[in-house]
């Protein structure tokens, strides 16, 4: 049981690292490192555990890198006849379903290391 376990976290950290992060390291994604950019703040009439206290940083770096690597750019992005750039649909599907992978293998441990029913 304990390798089957080991097996999905490692695939999940996989997928993680390597299909949704791109590879990046934690010093050009900037990962949020303060107790304070991650917490409730009520005076702020924000709601919930845990809300990032600023959503736009954690969002806006990993898209940076996105975006300034050639090849991943030409791979998520194309350019359309009036020089814009677009989502390039089948990329973005296959990327959807690597989360939905990383989400299957997160609920599976959630649930099983405790002993819960999914």
């Amino acid at each position: 049981m304990t390798g089957m376990y080991h097996s999905i976290y490692q695939e999940m950290i996989h997928i993680l690292d390597e299909d949704l992060l791109f590879g990046a390291s934690d010093a050009v994604l900037q990962p949020l490192q303060n107790p304070e950019d991650i917490m409730d703040q009520p005076h702020k009439h924000v709601i919930g555990h845990g809300v990032l206290a600023s959503e736009m940083h954690a969002t806006w770096n990993p898209v940076k890198f996105l975006m300034f690597n050639d090849q991943l750019c030409k791979k998520y992005f194309c350019i359309d006849s009036s020089g814009n750039p677009v989502l390039c649909k089948g990329a973005w599907e296959e990327y959807l379903w690597k989360v939905e992978e990383f989400k299957e293998c997160f609920y599976f441990l959630f649930h099983q290391i405790p002993g819960m029913p999914k």
